[in-house]
């Protein structure tokens, strides 16, 4: 139930299913009856990859230069070659995923020898070096 994929770039109009003309008030109500039908607590199945591209449609059709700037690409041609609009990673050609290492803490403890005696330390994680988070390039836009 992923709908509105051009390539691998969604389409924001076919994710809400409006026409490109719509206005800001056909947009929102789209929006929530979508929101409403697909929310992961709420419908049957897994939706969140569908309803986050829900919300990322909504974001920036109802933003007017976000909008303007979407238009652009897409009725220009050149849509699915910029990482702008990517559905995968909302834009910014990098995918955020939790720390496999500290599992998102940023930190591990380690026993660690402190003259005859071991003592509980915080070490910062060598991965995601305390962040948590690791990021990868996004390979549906780059």
């Amino acid at each position: 139930m992923c709908g509105g994929k051009i390539g691998k770039m969604v389409d924001h109009y076919e994710v809400l299913g409006v026409k490109t003309s719509a206005t800001k008030k056909e947009i929102r109500k789209a929006y929530k009856e979508l929101v409403k039908k697909h929310h992961p607590d709420v419908s049957g199945y897994d939706s969140s990859k569908y309803f986050t591209q829900i919300i990322q449609a909504y974001e920036i059709l109802s933003d007017e230069k976000r909008r303007a700037a979407y238009d652009a690409f897409h009725f220009a041609g050149f849509f699915g070659s910029s990482p702008l609009f990517c559905g995968e990673c909302g834009g910014t050609g990098f995918e955020e995923t939790k720390c496999y290492l500290c599992n998102g803490v940023g930190h591990a403890m380690k026993q660690v020898p402190y003259g005859k005696y071991k003592v509980e330390s915080k070490i910062i994680c060598t991965l995601c070096y305390g962040s948590g988070i690791i990021k990868t390039v996004c390979f549906s836009c780059s």
